[in-house]
């Protein structure tokens, strides 16, 4: 038996131009609104997101809050429900940050840039060997909390080259 390997792997475009700023940016708007919804872990206790489509939004697009609430169970506990809430707040910063400065240069991350139609792609894995523990890296730290607001999730799905049917649901045409 040995360590595992443990991290985040994901590509984006290398240098955000003005509109997908804009357009990343007023997802981060959503998502905080929406994790500043008053009562907002009484709402999601009650299951309320099955049905309405606002509360969706938070759940397709962060995948931490849907695993710890419909693979962990969390939706019995009030209580567990506000701390992921305030997990994911605590990300919020760093994740528009990330949308002015793309760049990640610490130890714990190795990353190539592709060029692809003219624009150059950042294609970059965080992490390191382990017995079990989370990684505790900057790089790995960065890519978890861009993660768990769902901005990963809004990149590889709008801003890469492919013909993923997924691709621009987040945009609305102008």
């Amino acid at each position: 038996m040995g360590a595992d390997l443990i991290g985040y792997q994901t590509m984006y475009p290398s240098k955000f131009d003005d509109k997908e700023k804009k357009i990343l940016k007023e997802y981060l708007d959503k998502v905080k609104a929406l994790l500043n919804t008053p009562n907002l872990a009484n709402i999601l206790t009650k299951e309320k997101i099955a049905t309405d489509p606002y509360y969706k939004l938070l759940l397709e697009s962060a995948s931490y809050i849907n695993y710890e609430i419909e693979d962990r169970g969390y939706h019995d506990s009030e209580e567990e429900i506000q701390e992921l809430i305030d997990e994911v707040i605590g990300c919020l910063e760093g994740a528009y940050n990330f949308i002015e400065n793309t760049e990640i240069e610490e130890r714990d991350v190795s990353s190539r840039t592709y060029t692809f139609g003219g624009i150059e792609y950042t294609s970059i894995f965080a992490g390191e060997a382990s017995w079990g523990d989370e990684p505790d890296g900057y790089g790995y730290e960065t890519l978890r909390s861009l993660d768990r607001v769902g901005l990963l999730y809004v990149i590889e799905n709008n801003f890469l080259p492919t013909n993923n049917p997924l691709s621009k649901r987040f945009i609305t045409e102008e």
